[in-house]
């Protein structure tokens, strides 16, 4: 059985930005915010909603 690990690289601009960004993230991981468009083939293939999605490229 192979098991395989994904490594994103994360260019941090500036420290602020990346706390800005990483509370955001949690809020949408947390439920405090609905998640919005990014119509990426990457993350519309394993959306849940790529069927009726008006912004999927997954179809």
């Amino acid at each position: 059985m192979m098991r395989y690990v994904t490594i994103h690289r994360i260019r941090v601009r500036e420290f602020n930005d990346f706390l800005r960004d990483v509370d955001y993230a949690l809020e949408y991981w947390l439920g405090l915010r609905n998640p919005k468009a990014s119509p990426n083939r990457g993350l519309c293939s394993f959306c849940e909603h790529r069927r009726y999605c008006p912004y999927s490229v997954a179809r």
